[in-house]
């Protein structure tokens, strides 16, 4: 990677770790993030672009975005065209941040060189989706992140949560926080 440009779409705390380590292997950095201050983005040394700009100078770019009303469809089939051939798209985000239909025509006709994607449309991905006839396509069951330290984390929070349940207490973990303690008929 060294010597290219990776372009991250989302600046939140994943963006901002996968800028911190990419930045080891002497890459050029660039970020698109409307909701974070650009001075912010500057000091950990990456540039600030819009995202079309970002989207035609990257040799990488990956998506760290959540899925927000604003965020479905911000990589359109018109962004997507705009990347270099050389490219590659890594989706760690959601695929409605992606024109997904767009994407795999792109990569069936090698206007980019590849992808990766760690979510899908359908969980397990469903078995006639085009991209497993790619070969220039790389699919991950949603682990991306996994590694021996979260799994073991993941499982103490999960612990940790049923047992304050059983106890009456609030887990910590509550999706719906506003739901606890209401008497569900």
């Amino acid at each position: 990677m060294t010597g290219k440009t990776v372009g991250i779409v989302g600046f939140g705390a994943i963006g901002r770790q996968v800028a911190r380590r990419i930045k080891a292997f002497d890459t050029s950095i660039l970020v698109y993030d409307p909701y974070v201050d650009p001075e912010t983005i500057r000091g950990t040394g990456a540039g600030v672009r819009n995202l079309d700009d970002l989207m035609s100078e990257s040799d990488f770019v990956t998506l760290h975005v959540p899925t927000a009303p604003d965020a479905i469809g911000l990589i359109s089939c018109e962004r997507i065209a705009l990347m270099k051939t050389t490219a590659y798209l890594i989706n760690t985000a959601s695929t409605f941040v992606i024109d997904m239909e767009a994407i795999t025509q792109a990569l069936k006709e090698k206007r980019i060189a590849g992808a990766g994607f760690d979510v899908y449309e359908t969980w397990p991905v469903r078995a006639d989706s085009p991209l497993l006839e790619l070969d220039n396509v790389v699919l991950t069951p949603h682990i991306g992140g996994a590694t021996q330290e979260t799994i073991i984390r993941y499982s103490q929070m999960i612990a940790d949560d049923v047992r304050r349940f059983l106890s009456g207490e609030s887990p910590k973990n509550l999706v719906n926080p506003q739901v606890w303690g209401r008497d569900v008929q």
